[in-house]
Formats: structure tokens, sequence, C-alpha cells
């Protein structure tokens, strides 16, 4: 990622959409139960951690040594550099979250299937990627992603990688009509997350509708989640 995106990704940590994905991850937790050990694939500045921690003790893998750094003064158990440390730790992990992490890398499919060795049993995987290649742009280009998905590419990646899907839908329904229209015309969120007129009414919002997740599908959104466990 580069060095700007990366900075906008640590002021985006206090905004409305940080905020309400972390609360669909927080659903998505509680409705299926899932605790225990976790890894914070890609885990930036360590936004998650105040969130993952009330479900286990929380370890990071973050290539970037400042953001690392970072994460360790939150109160990451360890950060690694990336997965073939974690192998050679012999740590086995219940949940392995990749937020907004997916889309960075160029063969998901090849990670996907480097994440199993480090999964226990009966471990979980819970992703959540950018929804629609359509909706390509300049915002993309930014934060170096390869990819947008849908919810039936998604699936399709994770049942031929060796998981079985447990739940999966879109979120950030409501205001995806504006959504579309700010990426169609070239327009980034950044805008919004700076607002804090638009931050509050944004985070209202979208408090309502995550309250539905993950008890329905909701049928489009601007981001895909997704929770699956090893076949």
């Amino acid at each position: 990622m580069k060095p700007e995106a990366f900075e906008l990704l640590r002021h985006a940590e206090m905004s409305w959409w940080y905020e309400a994905r972390a609360h669909v991850v927080k659903n998505i937790l509680d409705e299926k139960r899932i605790s225990g050990s976790i890894l914070d694939l890609g885990c930036g500045f360590g936004g998650m951690q105040p969130f993952l921690k009330a479900y286990g003790n929380v370890f990071g893998i973050e290539p970037n040594m400042e953001a690392a750094k970072i994460c360790r003064e939150r109160g990451y158990q360890n950060v690694f550099s990336n997965i073939q440390e974690v192998a050679e730790s012999g740590l086995r992990f219940d949940l392995i979250g990749a937020f907004d992490s997916l889309e960075h890398i160029q063969d998901d499919a090849a990670l996907l299937a480097s994440l199993k060795p480090i999964m226990k049993e009966n471990g979980s995987l819970l992703i959540n990627v950018p929804a629609y290649p359509s909706l390509w742009s300049s915002h993309d280009v930014q934060h170096e992603h390869y990819r947008r998905y849908t919810a039936a590419s998604l699936e399709k990646l994770l049942e031929a990688n060796g998981y079985r899907v447990v739940y999966i839908g879109y979120w950030n329904f409501i205001l995806f009509p504006l959504f579309a229209l700010s990426r169609l015309i070239g327009v980034g969120g950044e805008s919004s997350m700076s607002s804090t007129m638009l931050n509050g009414i944004f985070r209202l919002i979208l408090k309502t509708e995550v309250r539905c997740i993950p008890r329905f599908a909701l049928p489009f959104g601007s981001s895909v989640i997704a929770l699956a466990v090893l076949r």
C-alpha cells in the first residue's frame, strides 16, 4: 500500500465506516459464539484490537514495521511480519480475521491455502472485502488493490480452497447508492470520514443497518463479509 494510503488508514480508524465494520464483525462473532486465539491478518495500526480482545488473545500479521510497533503498544500478543513466521512459531488459531486485506494479495487463492496449516481443526475464517468489480476506481489504485469481489465470487473462491462458507452477505446497504455514485464519478470516501457532521449521520444510519447482520443476508452493499470454516 502506498504511504499516503497507509496514513489514510490510520485516520480512518475513527470513522463511521471503520466503526460499522467492527460492529458487523462483533455481531457475527457473537451470533456464532466464536472465541479463542485470534490472528488479525494485515492488522495495520491495530484498530481492530479493541473489538477483538473481548473474544480472546489477539495476534497480528503486519509487514509495515511502524504499524507493527504501534500494534504491539496497543496490546497485540505478538505481531508477525508474514505467515511463514506464524507457521514457524507453532501457533494455531481459533479465528483468523482478514479485514480488508485479501484484495491486497495478488494470489488470493494461495493465501487462503497458506492459512489452513495455522488454523485449529474447527477454526474459522472471517473475511471482509470491497464489493463489485464494476466499482473499481482510483481509490482501489491508490490503496493497491488487485480486485473487488461479489458474494458469489468470494464464496466460490473459499469453497474451491478447502473452506465451507457458514455466512456470506453484503453490508453498507442503505448508503450504497451514495457510495456507488461517488466511486463512479471518481470521488473517494475520505471527505465523509473527515467531516464530523457526515461521520455522525452515517454512523447513525449504519448503526441501524448492522443490527440485521448476520440474521439476514443483505442483497447488496459496498463490502462483502464471509465467515467460513475448514472442511
